[in-house]
């Protein structure tokens, strides 16, 4: 519906009932947020209607926690149901926001490798983490950001009330990583303002802000503490890291060096050992003798190893890739266009389920893929999911079974894909 046949709707519905005043104010604010591409939401009432809240719990949450290399995690996990408004409120207000252009995290045609770019050919970097990143951002804030987009405090509220869990973003709601880039963006300006008259690129993903120069720039560690602080966050000065030449650099776990950015050697490394012993001794001697029998998934594990170097190296991707021998899915290039094209978990899910699964399984394969579900599933190393259904490609029905596994780069997690054919 265009903005001004809503607007003679609405005036038209309240004609008679209430003052003409009144009706100016609501049309006038209807006009402000079709202006801006967003939903008419006029107050608390208001959102109960339109997300049909009526009967649902907004603190039902599952919480656990996930063993990472060197910390645990926790992930607040809202119920399917808190989910599925979440993502409406993500989809329908919050992607229309813009982001600063220092934000590579959660954003899309954005990732750790444009991140890390940002910072080649400079002498000085610095690396640092925002300590307790969501727990950190309190529903005031969210609040305050739904009033900045033109919501009144009512309905800014309720919408607030949605997307957070005892008064704070949860790690693990749809909506809490776009919710925080637009929470920082002002700190992120100011940040910007600060090293431009220094001579420093800014970047942010997520909680890891790098700043890098020709110069030194350690010296400006307290100026940038003070600007962080002044937005309520803390940095967690064990994870500071400075990094100068002669030595290696790294950014969001990638090496960065003068005109390109490169997986860490030690990860190569690692990876070509694990396919030399797999190659002379066989997977499963391989795996006994490094105490890993029981481990599952593992030739999937190998395979995403080289995916995730393809993404960074693409002809020393494409080496692993051609020689690996374990027995792996080999994705069809049309169907390896769906993770070309996709740059966030939702919209690679989204697409693929939308273009090759066929119509009777779609529901059962976009379960299988919710963020929440995975995460509570896959908190123990040893454990993998697999769902077999039918996709579409080529023109030609076929079975595939979809594999999801955990894996570590550096300090990182996250969960891989692979698609193997069951039945051709």
């Amino acid at each position: 519906m265009g903005k001004y046949k809503y607007i003679d709707r609405l005036r038209q519905a309240m004609g008679g009932k209430y003052s003409e005043e009144y009706i100016n104010y609501c049309a006038e604010y209807a006009a402000k947020l079709l202006d801006k591409n967003l939903p008419v939401i006029y107050d608390a009432r208001h959102v109960d209607e339109i997300l049909r809240l009526h009967g649902i719990k907004p603190d039902c949450y599952h919480i656990f926690v996930i063993a990472g290399k060197n910390k645990e995690r926790k992930i607040t996990a809202p119920s399917r149901e808190i989910k599925q408004r979440q993502q409406w409120i993500l989809e329908e207000i919050l992607e229309k926001q813009d982001v600063s252009d220092n934000c590579h995290g959660f954003v899309k045609k954005r990732s750790i490798l444009t991140n890390a770019k940002m910072h080649m050919g400079h002498k000085n970097i610095l690396n640092l983490d925002i300590r307790n990143f969501f727990p950190s951002i309190t529903e005031t804030m969210v609040i305050f950001q739904f009033q900045q987009m033109g919501y009144s405090k009512s309905a800014a509220e309720a919408l607030a009330g949605v997307c957070c869990y005892e008064g704070k973003l949860p790690q693990g709601a749809p909506t809490s990583p776009y919710m925080s880039n637009l929470i920082l963006k002002k700190m992120d300006q100011d940040l910007e303002n600060f090293c431009q008259k220094k001579g420093i690129t800014y970047t942010r993903y997520a909680d890891d802000m790098s700043f890098s120069s020709n110069e030194e720039i350690e010296g400006f560690f307290k100026d940038i503490k003070f600007i962080i602080g002044k937005y309520s966050f803390e940095i967690n000065e064990k994870k500071t890291c400075y990094y100068q030449d002669p030595y290696r650099k790294i950014v969001t776990g990638l090496l960065v060096k003068e005109n390109e950015v490169c997986i860490p050697k030690k990860f190569k490394r690692k990876f070509r050992q694990e396919i030399y012993y797999c190659r002379h001794l066989g997977v499963q001697r391989h795996l006994e003798n490094t105490g890993n029998q029981e481990r599952t998934g593992f030739r999937e594990y190998m395979y995403g190893k080289a995916y995730f170097i393809a993404m960074v190296e693409p002809e020393a991707g494409k080496k692993y890739l051609e020689a690996n021998t374990f027995d792996t899915f080999k994705v069809e290039p049309s169907l390896m266009t769906v993770f070309e094209q996709s740059h966030t978990w939702d919209e690679l899910i989204c697409h693929f389920v939308d273009s090759y699964v066929v119509e009777t399984d779609k529901k059962a394969v976009s379960a299988f893929y919710d963020r929440g579900y995975i995460a509570e599933k896959l908190k123990g190393l040893e454990t993998e999911l697999a769902l077999e259904c039918r996709i579409t490609l080529n023109g030609e029905e076929r079975w595939i079974r979809n594999v999801i596994i955990r894996g570590e780069i550096e300090d990182s997690e996250y969960a891989m894909i692979f698609l193997r054919d069951e039945k051709t």
